[in-house]
């Protein structure tokens, strides 16, 4: 068995990694699956540079895993209460797609995960965003730590909610789910804001290259006048380079974004993006000064009604956190984790230790504040 990590570029121009990696790809269960398949990464420039690729192979030379990760900065917090804040800056290497694709085997992710940390000395761990806890990927991942005396496993967030939108057979079915008066206060939202419009109230599904320049400028108008106005996230989000990455989505027929248009003015967006059945609701604003129409209420209830009528995924992927509107819209809940996959050393699980203490001490806090704990 080998390993071997390359740079991007090497590995999208070589067709043998590629078809292996996208069919590995496609096969993977992990939601975010899609943001290292190669034929997402292509089109994004700021990653070509600090993204490498391992590849593990069988003894008869057999591409049997595959991951991409990427070098980059990350603050690991320690503690975290209101203004009291303690954590690390360091360098890791973050694995994009969230799970290494192919063959679950816990021998074959302890080469991979050494031969990174060996790679490049600078790198302080392996990051994963998300893991579902109790999987057959979190088992191999545990038991390539355990195997391992060069590495150790570290829970980052520890059991965070995760809900998804399965969706289902009609919208009407979806909205059966729902109590009588919800679906009334919903149905009622929107006839309030299209009355309001005088009828001009219009959702417009952003698809086609052409579209991309009328997203990027009614999306950045909105952004202005929310809640993230004061936030990097214009200058992040829709940049010119984005901007060029949207065009290159758009040609490979994954992006699908959404734009709620009163009367030529953008009330609301939502960035989204599909492949594989999964459409990824990646990032969301409205308008301050619309917010007695609810539009971001209004948006979602059109947009689930058009992801049920038009090129229907299987699911609704709304990324981790535990928000209010996901345990109202979402159909499944599960448990998830970001990972840190560290060196074993004294330092990493002092760091460990800190941090498990200092979640266990904040969540006695809450209880506390909450009176769902007395001190005696």
């Amino acid at each position: 068995m080998t390993t071997e990590i390359i740079e991007l570029n090497e590995a999208l121009k070589n067709q043998e990694i590629y078809d292996k990696w996208l069919e590995y790809a496609l096969n993977s269960k992990n939601l975010f699956s899609m943001y290292g398949a190669p034929d997402f990464l292509s089109g994004i420039s700021d990653f070509s540079e600090s993204v490498k690729v391992v590849v593990h192979r069988t003894d008869a030379g057999i591409i049997d895993n595959i991951f991409p990760y990427r070098i980059t900065e990350k603050t690991i917090d320690i503690l975290s209460i209101k203004h009291l804040c303690i954590n690390l800056k360091k360098t890791v290497a973050d694995l994009i797609c969230c799970d290494p694709y192919g063959v679950i085997k816990s021998e074959n992710f302890k080469r991979m995960f050494e031969a990174v940390l060996s790679n490049d000395p600078k790198i302080c761990c392996i990051y994963i965003k998300s893991v579902q806890l109790g999987s057959d990927i979190f088992k191999a991942i545990m038991r390539s730590t355990v195997d391992s005396k060069k590495l150790f496993l570290h829970l980052e967030s520890g059991q965070r909610d995760f809900h998804t939108l399965y969706l289902d057979k009609s919208f009407d079915d979806y909205l059966s789910k729902f109590k009588r008066k919800e679906r009334y206060n919903l149905k009622r939202q929107i006839r309030l804001a299209d009355k309001a419009s005088e009828g001009n109230l219009v959702l417009k599904r952003i698809e086609q290259c052409e579209d991309v320049d009328c997203f990027f400028n009614c999306a950045r108008t909105v952004l202005r006048n929310s809640w993230k106005a004061d936030t990097k996230e214009e200058e992040i989000i829709f940049s010119k380079d984005r901007c060029d990455e949207y065009f290159a989505l758009a040609k490979k027929g994954i992006l699908r974004s959404y734009l709620l248009i009163s009367n030529n003015e953008p009330w609301a967006f939502v960035l989204g993006i599909q492949w594989n059945g999964i459409f990824h609701y990646a990032n969301i604003a409205y308008s301050f000064d619309k917010s007695d129409f609810s539009p971001g209420s209004i948006l979602f209830y059109l947009m689930l009604e058009d992801l049920h009528a038009y090129n229907k995924p299987k699911a609704l992927n709304f990324g981790i956190c535990d928000a209010f509107y996901k345990k109202r819209f979402g159909t499944a809940r599960s448990f998830d984790s970001s990972v840190l996959i560290m060196r074993n050393s004294i330092k990493s699980r002092m760091i460990s230790v800190m941090a498990v203490s200092a979640r266990k001490l904040k969540s006695i806090l809450k209880q506390i504040i909450a009176g769902k704990v007395k001190i005696k």
